[in-house]
């Protein structure tokens, strides 16, 4: 999705392992979140406050 001519400026994850996942990807390819690519997940998890920056939950 991301080598497209347009691609996505966001991503909503439905539990900690795609959050995990989706992190892991994104650094990857050399996306940085929140400066190019947005990041929400659904599944709040005790250590979500050690993100920085902070994740939306």
């Amino acid at each position: 999705l991301f080598r497209r001519p347009e691609p996505p400026t966001g991503l909503v994850v439905l539990n900690n392992a795609m959050t995990i996942g989706a992190m892991r990807a994104l650094r990857e390819t050399g996306l940085r979140v929140p400066d190019d690519v947005a990041l929400v997940c659904y599944d709040d998890f005790e250590w979500a406050d050690l993100f920085e920056p902070r994740l939306t939950a």
